[in-house]
């Protein structure tokens, strides 16, 4: 019986990931098709040639919310065998990237190396919790009448209402701080960024370590 049902858990997260990989290439696409306005929508204060700049930025950190997307799915079903190790040092490999070219390479190439090494570094992220967590995974089609597919969906549609509002709030916040004056964006980001940290390594921790444990206790 517990061979069967881990090979149901497994073929359900083969669903899972297939399903939501669909979905995030439909964003991605969409992101990209509409880059320009989205350009225009983070940055009202920029326009000609720079504008540009930022819409091209867009579709390469597009590209990477892919790669984003499935390694937080890998992620998730670690923290759910309670491997959380492998979790951890996903967001290293994410801060190393970033920093490796932040220091070698940004002042040759620019802003476009940092862009890049967000992409990058998603990808490299997948690759390490994706080949750890292959074995929880047996990849198959998703179907429109998949009753435990849809079930999660309806579960967490709060969850992903109450992050998009959150999300659309920090754009707007950042339209209206480009015309308060020069470091007011600035000092919106490190005000972020202080309550991002907090939320990260105390919250976020915490709260998917005693999930695990309750979920195991449960059963």
């Amino acid at each position: 019986k517990e061979k069967n049902d881990r090979a149901a858990a497994n073929k359900f997260a083969g669903r899972s990931i297939l399903f939501f990989l669909m979905i995030a290439l439909i964003f991605a696409a969409a992101v990209c098709f509409f880059a320009k306005k989205l350009a225009a929508l983070t940055a009202p204060s920029v326009s000609g040639e720079q504008a540009e700049q930022i819409a091209f930025f867009i579709r390469i950190l597009a590209a990477g919310l892919v790669f984003s997307l499935l390694n937080s799915f890998s992620c998730s079903l670690l923290d759910a065998e309670r491997i959380f190790g492998y979790t951890a040092f996903a967001g290293i490999i994410y801060s190393a990237a970033v920093i490796v070219t932040a220091v070698f390479f940004s002042e040759t190439y620019g802003i476009i190396a940092l862009v890049i090494a967000v992409s990058g570094a998603h990808v490299l992220q997948f690759i390490f919790s994706g080949w750890r967590s292959r074995k929880f995974i047996s990849l198959s089609l998703p179907c429109r009448n998949d009753s435990q597919l849809w079930s999660v969906l309806l579960i967490s549609f709060p969850i992903l209402l109450s992050n998009t509002t959150v999300e659309i709030n920090q754009v707007i916040n950042r339209a209206l701080a480009v015309k308060l004056g020069s470091g007011v964006v600035s000092a919106f980001s490190y005000a972020s960024t202080l309550m991002i940290f907090v939320t990260s390594t105390l919250v976020y921790s915490l709260v998917t370590i005693f999930f695990t444990e309750f979920s195991k206790a449960s059963c």
